[in-house]
């Protein structure tokens, strides 16, 4: 059974009028979480990072909100321990619930629903990878959009570039940023390997500041990886050693076809990989600081 979190009260279902603001005008933030089998039992990965990025990004849009993130802390543990899975997404919506037709409401009080769940990131499994392309569709410019929220809005041309992907067969999108440099997958960030080096797109460009590609970062300098944030180019990414994507919903994705071209899951991946399925199931010294057990 999917249990709902709606407004501070424990629901089997949540639902929003379909004249709401965040239906007409996808006036909503959001964040997620994922909770994994640790060795001390149930745990959520970096939860307070993902519920503060939440109220940052409230705070970014303009919309208040009668909770505290500590309240929502507590709400999301609850949730997870009444839904006895062992794994599971966390969803945090926090938008607009009342019917006003124009752009600007006078009222901005956001609602707050969380939802748990199972997920599996499109069946694929570790091993098999994914196979991308590069989407038509570009990042819309860090002017016209801020690319470090995750305002529902931003998520269309997430949508179109993976329709664009799925129905020429393939798995993922890449997007390139408004100057046309490399950013992220449609829902991802990017990671590749050049020569033992990882290298991703930095800040700079139209990505978001994952919090699990900030993970990937911090254990890539703990084992010594090379790291270089700075611009990549199409030629780049296609004469790279390894490309995987990382996200909450998608974890650790290896990219094994390229357009035409064929990629190993090579070893830097492999590293790193196992490196993430250890401070996620409680085995790592980062472990202490990133989980949350119920």
């Amino acid at each position: 059974m999917t249990l709902y979190w709606n407004d501070g009260r424990f629901v089997a279902h949540a639902g929003v009028s379909a004249f709401s603001h965040a239906v007409n005008y996808s006036c909503g933030v959001f964040d997620t979480a994922r909770l994994y089998p640790s060795e001390k039992g149930p745990a959520f990965f970096r939860l307070d990072d993902h519920v503060n990025r939440l109220f940052a990004a409230l705070k970014t849009v303009g919309f208040s909100t009668r909770f505290s993130p500590a309240r929502v802390h507590r709400a999301a543990l609850k949730l997870a321990r009444q839904s006895a899975l062992p794994s599971a997404y966390l969803r945090i919506n926090a938008f607009l619930p009342q019917e006003q037709l124009r752009v600007y409401p006078e009222k901005r009080e956001a609602t707050l629903a969380m939802v748990i769940a199972p997920l599996h990131y499109a069946g694929k499994l570790f091993e098999d990878g994914l196979s991308a392309r590069i989407s038509s569709f570009r990042k819309a410019s860090r002017d016209a959009v801020p690319p470090g929220v995750k305002f529902s809005a931003n998520y269309l041309q997430a949508y179109l570039s993976l329709r664009e992907a799925r129905d020429s067969d393939f798995d993922e999108a890449i997007l390139l940023d408004s100057r046309g440099k490399v950013a992220e997958a449609s829902a991802q960030n990017l990671f590749a390997v050049k020569n033992g080096a990882l290298l991703t797109p930095s800040t700079k460009s139209e990505i978001l500041p994952g919090i699990t590609r900030d993970t990937v970062l911090r254990l890539a300098e703990d084992l010594g990886v090379a790291v270089k944030e700075s611009d990549l180019s199409v030629k780049h990414l296609s004469a790279a050693d390894e490309i995987f994507l990382t996200g909450t919903a998608t974890e650790f994705m290896p990219v094994t076809r390229l357009g035409r071209r064929h990629l190993a899951v090579g070893p830097i991946t492999r590293t790193l990989k196992a490196a993430f399925d250890d401070v996620v199931h409680g085995r790592h010294g980062f472990s202490k600081k990133w989980l949350t057990s119920l």
